[in-house]
């Protein structure tokens, strides 16, 4: 490292070498990752300055392995590759999950230390990411992209065979930049909304998220083909029903039963 400063107009020239590295320590950036492993190579050289840096060099991870907190099945043989030049970068991802295959590709640009472009994809084909809120098959076509200066995810998730509980509460994304939505969500054959204490639903429908994860904005409708309420120690059958989104009302449904 060459220079030591905290004025951001200064320049800067740093080289990073990863040729030691392991995923392991993302176990010790981030609380969410429980495990992880694999070795990670490369190097990187970080110039001109905090406030319009550049990023030269290449980091690659051959055959890792990662588990997040809130999954039970671990990301595996995970293969990655990020390249930088200068104000541009490019990825290439693949990883086994669940018995399924996740991948993504593309590149982005920045100017003054934010995105400017951002374009890729991201494509789940059966992979199946055990929680303890979702057990399944999951399938996903997603486009990667901005929008209103915000990065974007746009495209379809599909489920079948799907067990599903909702969480009483979400956990606060912080200060993370809100990511513009445009997903059409179908819940398909076999897809059962289950609570121990709370319901047992087989459900399908289609719900569409737009806005932004901060502030989403969703339509459509889900079906209850039938199943069971459960309040204060009594079970109360539901012959159907349906959950109606509104574009307009948030997050919640209107609930019909």
């Amino acid at each position: 490292r060459q220079g030591r400063s905290d004025n951001a107009s200064d320049s800067m020239q740093v080289e990073v070498k990863l040729d030691k590295a392991d995923l392991e320590l993302l176990t010790a950036i981030s609380p969410s990752v429980t495990a992880a492993s694999g070795a990670t190579r490369g190097g990187l050289v970080i110039s001109g300055t905090l406030a319009d840096p550049r990023v030269d060099g290449r980091i690659y991870v051959e055959d890792g392995s990662l588990t997040l907190a809130t999954m039970h099945t671990a990301a595996e043989h995970i293969r990655m590759d990020l390249n930088f030049a200068g104000k541009t970068a490019d990825w290439k991802l693949r990883s086994d999950i669940g018995g399924g295959v996740l991948t993504s590709e593309g590149d982005m640009y920045w100017d003054q230390a934010m995105p400017y472009r951002l374009q890729g994809t991201l494509r789940a084909d059966r992979i199946n990411p055990k929680s303890d809120y979702y057990n399944g098959t999951l399938n996903a076509d997603l486009a990667l992209g901005m929008e209103g200066g915000l990065p974007s995810i746009a495209g379809t998730v599909d489920t079948d065979h799907t067990k599903i509980d909702i969480p009483f509460t979400f956990s606060d994304s912080g200060e993370m930049m809100p990511i513009a939505l445009d997903v059409a969500v179908r819940l398909g054959e076999g897809t059962r909304l289950y609570n121990s204490y709370l319901y047992d639903l087989d459900i399908d429908g289609e719900v569409h998220a737009r806005g932004t994860t901060a502030a989403p904005d969703m339509s459509g409708r889900v079906n209850v083909r039938k199943g069971h309420l459960k309040y204060l120690n009594n079970k109360f059958r539901v012959a159907e029903g349906y959950a109606d989104f509104n574009s307009g009302s948030g997050f919640l449904p209107n609930l019909y039963v």
